[in-house]
C-alpha cells in the first residue's frame, strides 16, 4: 500500500474489498447474523408503518362520523 494514492489505499480497506482480499478472515456466521438483523429491522419497520396507517384510518373514520 506504500506508494499508492490515498484514495486507492482507502478503497482497499472498504469492507467488500477487504473481504475479497482476505477470504480466510471473513466470519460467515457474522455475515448471517448481520443479514438476520437487517431482516428483523425491515420487518419491525414494516409492522410499525402498518400500525400507524391503521391508526390513521381509524382516526379519520372517527372524525368523519
Amino acid at each position: 500500500m506504500a506508494g499508492q494514492l490515498p484514495e486507492e489505499s482507502l478503497t482497499a480497506m472498504l469492507p467488500d474489498h477487504w473481504a475479497a482480499a482476505h477470504p480466510a478472515q471473513v466470519l460467515v456466521h457474522r455475515i448471517d447474523e448481520a443479514r438476520q438483523l437487517a431482516s428483523r429491522k425491515r420487518a419491525d419497520r414494516q409492522k410499525r408503518r402498518e400500525k400507524i396507517a391503521t391508526a390513521d384510518l381509524r382516526s379519520a373514520d372517527d372524525t368523519a362520523n
